[in-house]
């Protein structure tokens, strides 16, 4: 794979990343933003080309995350 862009500064993140597999390339797009307690990203892949049951494949999917408090020194 390769980043097509990618750009991460001032709380923000936009990517566009490409990865081929033989005949079919997947697409992939980021953005979001990110602070020292939290995060929000947002990603789109479609995959292209090929006459594999995978091309015109596509998804999208969202995180949210953010701190809670210390981990605990303890191990189970």
């Amino acid at each position: 794979c390769r980043y097509d862009r990618f750009t991460m500064g001032g709380g923000k993140i936009d990517a566009a990343m490409r990865c081929t597999h033989g005949t079919l390339t997947q697409l992939v797009n980021f953005n979001g933003s990110y602070s020292p307690n939290s995060y929000q990203l947002a990603m789109d892949s479609k995959v292209v080309g090929g006459a594999n049951d995978m091309s015109g494949m596509s998804m999208s999917m969202s995180v949210e995350s953010k701190r809670i408090g210390e981990c605990s020194a303890k191990s189970g």
